[in-house]
């Protein structure tokens, strides 16, 4: 299973086209093929106001989907805004067997499984890096039976702190126990959260 996150993490979005983008430029999907099965990687946090998205962590808003139950409410608006497109896309192609990842503030990948697996078209699997808690204990009952995969790297200091936000475990909770992947002491909050050091924990 380790190894077979590797390509995954370093070569979904680093170098692959952008597909689909909304007006506020917040939310950045790209398209890949990886293996020959459409991958859509779900973009980490660029800059400082995605960081807000990805760090309210104690005033939490909140919107209580039918299905998933509440949901980072800031997340979901970001899914929204490009579901459509990818919809369309995916329905021209015939709905293909086809993969969702995303790193930091891109696990909102998440929610659109849920919202996919919704419509009856779940992608195949999804794997996180590094991500925020997105949902609640409804929305990970109901993604039980799919194929997902999160990861948290951990050192001395602890967790990577992303993976720990929101700190109300009980009304948000992770999706999958998520795999632990040791990486240097000497990484502090910043790199211990990045694409490198995911990657150097995974090749291990």
């Amino acid at each position: 299973m380790i190894s077979f996150l590797t390509p995954w993490c370093a070569g979904t979005y680093e170098g692959a086209p952008q597909q689909w983008t909304n007006d506020a430029g917040d939310v950045h999907v790209f398209l890949s093929l990886l293996n020959g099965i459409h991958t859509l990687a779900w973009e980490g946090t660029t800059d400082f106001r995605e960081w807000l998205v990805d760090f309210t962590a104690l005033q939490v808003p909140a919107h209580d989907h039918p299905e998933l139950g509440p949901v980072h409410l800031g997340f979901l608006s970001n899914v929204t805004s490009v579901l459509m497109p990818i919809v369309k896309y995916l329905d021209s192609i015939g709905w293909p067997p086809f993969d969702n990842t995303g790193h930091s503030k891109g696990g909102e990948c998440l929610i659109f499984h849920g919202l996919l697996k919704g419509i009856g078209h779940a992608p195949r699997r999804t794997v996180v890096f590094e991500s925020p808690r997105v949902g609640g204990p409804k929305m990970r009952d109901y993604l039980a039976q799919d194929d997902i995969a999160q990861t948290r790297t951990y050192n001395s200091s602890g967790p990577d702190l992303v993976t720990e936000v929101p700190f109300d475990h009980d009304e948000w909770v992770d999706m999958r126990e998520p795999m632990i992947l040791d990486v240097p002491d000497s990484y502090g909050i910043p790199q211990k959260h990045k694409i490198p050091a995911v990657i150097e924990a995974l090749s291990k």
